[in-house]
């Protein structure tokens, strides 16, 4: 399988293939990825791909969006540790390490890009994948911890996935938790996974792929993916909640944080799941129908 990075600031997959030659026509949108994420390419016709992603999701995409790298540059790319995310909402990539700059693209949360040597006056030079160099805040970066061994190594799979080295349970779940907050008042986007726009699952999925761990992006559990069914009696902050189509994150004291199209919401917001409290949504309250959890929690 060929594999490539995307090289442009986000690019959108698509359910259909058709989607690039009937514009104004209807094509549902089934993911959003960053620079400097992996695909594999699955097929290529008339400059449009179908890939899968580095989570494990299928689309099809403007194949001018990707940059071809070999297997082995994504797998050294990993073994190097030389690839960061950025942390804020949205980052400016300046020409040089000043505020009075000029700004070269802008990248969201969750965007790969490499450090380089050089450091000046609380930035940090960095190179994108399509090959630009520039300078960010030096704390807007964070070193990636999630994975693209799904596109290199055969066998591997999304069970494989553990905490972070020397995370402990509960240390993870509020990361979690507190991610997914970064969210809040971010508008709804049908499949969205940015501080621009973000839907239901892609909240889920962002909240644990910026601590580490590569969930399924949508709305439902997959046998293939890490989160396992649990007794909604049992539980925690950073667990996830099903209703139909539709996804949110539990908090604690019966409080959840979701991204809903509600037309009173529309945006990353946090209700309940008690009566007597204010946030309460009766109308999700009688339709949740299971919770799920990391199974690396329920193996310990």
């Amino acid at each position: 399988m060929e594999t490539a990075v995307v090289q442009v600031p986000r690019g959108f997959l698509y359910e259909e293939p058709e989607f690039a030659d009937h514009k104004g026509s209807f094509y549902k949108v089934a993911d959003e990825i960053f620079m400097g994420w992996a695909v594999g390419i699955l097929e290529e016709k008339d400059g449009v791909c179908r890939v899968t992603t580095h989570h494990g999701y299928k689309g099809y995409m403007d194949a001018a969006q990707l940059l071809r790298i070999s297997e082995k540059e994504l797998r050294e790319r990993e073994e190097k540790k030389e690839i960061c995310y950025l942390q804020a909402g949205l980052t400016d990539v300046m020409d040089i390490p000043k505020v009075e700059g000029r700004v070269l693209t802008s990248l969201t949360r969750g965007s790969f890009v490499r450090p380089l040597s050089e450091k000046e006056g609380g930035y940090q030079r960095i190179r994108l994948s399509d090959g630009q160099e520039g300078y960010v805040p030096e704390k807007s970066l964070k070193k990636r911890q999630d994975t693209d061994r799904f596109l290199y190594e055969a066998g591997w799979d999304f069970h494989s996935q553990r905490l972070p080295e020397g995370t402990a349970e509960e240390s993870f779940r509020k990361k979690v938790t507190d991610t997914a907050r970064s969210y809040l008042g971010t508008q709804y986007r049908w499949g969205g996974k940015s501080a621009q726009g973000i839907d239901c699952s892609g909240m889920a999925f962002m909240s644990y792929f910026l601590n580490g761990i590569l969930i399924y992006r949508d709305a439902s559990i997959q046998k293939e993916f890490p989160i396992k069914e649990i007794p909604l009696e049992k539980i925690k902050p950073a667990d996830l909640l099903f209703f139909p189509g539709h996804v949110a994150m539990y908090l604690g004291e019966g409080k959840y944080i979701h991204s809903t199209a509600y037309r009173e919401s529309f945006g990353c917001v946090i209700n309940s799941l008690r009566p007597e409290d204010e946030d309460y949504r009766a109308d999700l309250k009688e339709k949740l129908t299971m919770a799920g959890s990391l199974e690396i929690f329920l193996q310990a």
